[in-house]
């Protein structure tokens, strides 16, 4: 197993798979990872991911202070938003899952076609889509999404599916 740390600078492309991991902290910017198989990411205290892909058992891990945006989840691909975490502009599909725990912030979700979001207790969400066979879940104490902009604009048609608010 390989641990990769970044504390700073831009970086872009690379795999993560086989139990790899990759630590991404400090001032440290990553796009365009892929992580499966087994592989993970963390992003804490600083560090962003963008452009994420998450499948085929990959998992990417959003710490306090970190931020993860337009990442992709797919294939039994996991993200998990820890207290204080952030992510943003995520799509999930294809039984893709996030995990949004006490003190993580999930914004501008979009699930579908068998993807899934888990909003545990204190976990937030806001402005989430679900469509064509997406699932989410919303324990006791946590925040569910936010009403989009399209709800209050009756001249707007509203997707088929969309939460219960």
């Amino acid at each position: 197993m390989t641990i990769t740390i970044v504390t700073s600078g831009i970086h872009s492309g690379t795999s993560v798979s086989n139990g790899n991991r990759v630590l991404i902290e400090g001032t440290a910017v990553w796009s365009g990872l892929a992580v499966s198989s087994g592989g993970s990411d963390s992003i804490i205290a600083g560090g962003t991911a963008t452009a994420t892909y998450i499948s085929s058992g990959g998992t990417e891990y959003v710490y306090s202070g970190g931020v993860a945006s337009k990442t992709t989840i797919l294939r039994s691909g996991t993200q998990y938003v820890e207290s204080g975490g952030s992510v943003a502009f995520t799509a999930i599909s294809l039984g893709g899952q996030q995990v949004v725990d006490a003190g993580g912030i999930a914004v501008s979700t979009t699930i579908s076609l068998g993807g899934s979001e888990i909003v545990s207790s204190g976990g937030v969400t806001s402005a989430t889509l679900l469509n064509l066979s997406a699932g989410e879940t919303v324990s006791s104490g946590g925040v569910p999404p936010s009403k989009p902009s399209w709800a209050a604009a009756p001249s707007l048609a509203a997707p088929s599916r969309r939460a219960a608010w």
